[in-house]
This record gives C-alpha cells, sequence and structure tokens, in this order.
C-alpha cells in the first residue's frame, strides 16, 4: 500500500522535503528516512485512503527533526567557543577540530558527549542507554565538556 503511494506521489513528496531542506541531499535523505519509518509502521495507518498525507506528515516530522538536531549541533559549537557556521553544516575545518578532539576524550566521555550534543538524545534517555543514574550523567556530561573545552582552546560557557 505504501510502496504504491511512493510510487505514485515521489515528486511530489520530494517537493516537500526539498521546499524545507533547500537542497537536494538533505531531501533526499529525508525521504529515504520518511520512506522507512513509513514501511515499518504501515500497520498504525488506520484509513488507507489517508496513506498520503500521514506520509507527508512523516517527512514533514523529519525534516523538523533533523532542523532540531542542525540546532543542537549549532549550540554545541558555540558553547565550545567556536564560530558560528556560515552554512547549514558545520564548516570542513571545524569538523575535523571537533572529531580530533572528541578522540582524545576517553571513550565513556566522547559517548556521553555524541549521545547528547550530536545525537540529540535527552539525559534521561543517555541514562538508560548507558545504564547510569541520572545524576552522574549530569556530573559526567558537564566535565566532558570542560574537558572538550579546554581540548578545543574554548571560552568557558556555563
Amino acid at each position: 500500500m505504501i510502496e504504491k503511494v511512493i510510487e505514485n506521489h515521489h515528486h511530489q513528496l520530494y517537493r516537500i522535503a526539498y521546499s524545507y531542506m533547500r537542497n537536494n541531499e538533505d531531501a533526499e535523505d529525508m525521504l529515504q528516512s520518511a520512506y522507512e519509518k513509513a514501511l515499518k509502521s504501515e500497520k498504525q495507518l488506520k484509513d488507507r485512503k489517508k496513506a498520503k498525507s500521514w506520509l507527508v506528515k512523516i517527512i514533514i516530522n523529519e525534516c523538523n527533526q533533523m532542523f532540531r538536531m542542525r540546532k543542537k549541533q549549532k549550540i554545541f559549537l558555540e558553547n565550545l567557543g567556536l564560530s558560528e557556521p556560515t552554512v547549514v553544516d558545520v564548516d570542513y575545518s571545524q569538523n575535523i577540530q571537533i572529531k580530533d578532539a572528541l578522540l582524545l576524550l576517553d571513550e565513556e566521555q566522547r559517548n556521553l558527549v555524541v549521545l547528547k550534543h550530536l545525537m540529540g538524545y535527552r539525559q534521561r534517555e543517555i541514562s538508560a542507554i548507558l545504564d547510569m543514574p541520572i545524576g552522574t550523567v549530569k556530573s559526567k556530561l558537564s566535565r566532558s565538556m570542560e574537558i572538550l573545552r579546554e581540548i578545543i582552546g574554548g571560552d568557558s560557557c556555563d
């Protein structure tokens, strides 16, 4: 059922994703992700007549989720004392600098920073993922960010 909607309306669905993302690669990524989610959860669709609008809603949610993640990454960069990216994604030199700095953290610190600031998980979710008390997640995450700021040489921000 969903495959048929995707096949018949791909161009229109692409235009919706593109109107949000404003570039071809991101629009295609959002469509791919939305299609996968729709196919996995097709059983949840109660009214088959609303399949197209249901799929559109999934695409819009995927785009909005990407915007939220990019906003978190921007805040992450600002907290490290790095300049704001001039394009949607982090510029190449900042990206290399962050990756190099993350490699200098121990595994636990790196996991905490990546889960929180690059993957967008909440502290409560990180606590469950790492099987660690939430207070420990908060304190270790704070300390990890301090170390990362020191490595990068950025300003100390709250």
